[in-house]
């Protein structure tokens, strides 16, 4: 049974989760692990008794902190971790090869060093590996837990999105969409080209980023989301849709979060028109 948030009472640690973009279900090679351990170990140095822990395939730069009792404060601590986490994000993701998993979720589970890391078939260039120390384990604290706390919170804050209340029908003006928009529907088969690695979390992003701008409700995109054969469909979580359509309105202050309609400039009336000629014309 998976653990909640809410059943966690103290923080004692942070970390980050830097994985080389490779295909999904498939170790890592030795010239890959080596380039989040650079990483992980180049972030080490912004934060005194850091731990640079080898994850098998990439690696976790851990940050123990003074124990922090929650004491109901769960979803704000989350929410500043999420703040923190996204600017860690764009430094690691300036190295394109690499890409900085989600650990916001104050439940989530790190490998614990010494277990053997046995993701994907290995071959002869991409063998499993045992999670381990990197660097030498201490047991003091850094400065990590008063700079999530000092964090100032964006305030995009995405409608409540419940997965499994989705019927599984995707809205209609996305088929048009499918049908006469390029862009969409290479980003839906996966046909574009984001890096030397296209990760399925960058399908996502760039899926919710066009569907925020032409004025979708965060429910339809999360419906479109878990349905796209380009991104983690399926296997994305509540926690990690909210996540993204926050980060796509993110880049789309003007467009009010509530409602599917935006400003008169904003593409979805442009598209909506098209939607309607089209339909007309048949």
């Amino acid at each position: 049974m998976g653990g909640k948030a809410s059943d966690i009472e103290w923080v004692t640690a942070f970390s980050l989760d830097i994985d080389p973009r490779r295909d999904k279900n498939t170790p890592s090679t030795d010239e890959e692990h080596q380039l989040a351990i650079k990483m992980a170990t180049q972030l080490s140095y912004d934060y005194e008794n850091s731990v640079v822990i080898s994850s098998g395939n990439g690696t976790y730069l851990w940050l123990p902190c003074h124990p922090f009792r929650l004491s109901g404060k769960h979803k704000e601590l989350e929410e500043k971790t999420k703040e923190w986490e996204a600017r860690m994000r764009e430094r690691v993701e300036e190295e394109t090869r690499l890409t900085l998993d989600f650990m916001w979720d104050i439940a989530r589970i790190k490998k614990v060093p010494g277990t053997l890391s046995i993701k994907g078939q290995l071959t002869p260039d991409r063998p499993h590996r045992v999670a381990k120390f990197i660097t030498e384990a201490l047991d003091k604290p850094t400065g990590i837990l008063e700079e999530i706390l000092s964090m100032k919170i964006s305030g995009i804050v995405t409608s409540n999105i419940d997965i499994t209340a989705t019927n599984g029908e995707l809205p209609y003006r996305f088929l048009m969409l499918l049908k006469h928009n390029s862009k969409i529907t290479d980003t839906w088969e996966g046909k574009r080209i984001f890096g030397q690695k296209n990760s399925r979390s960058e399908f996502d992003m760039s899926l919710a980023s066009q569907l925020v701008a032409m004025g979708f409700t965060d429910q339809e995109i999360a419906t479109i989301m878990i349905k796209s054969p380009s991104g983690k469909g399926g296997d994305a979580t509540n926690q990690y849709i909210e996540h993204t359509i926050a980060k796509a309105r993110m880049n789309h202050p003007r467009i009010n979060i509530n409602k599917s309609a935006c400003s008169e400039k904003c593409d979805a009336l442009r598209v909506l028109n098209e939607i309607r000629r089209l339909v007309s014309n048949k």
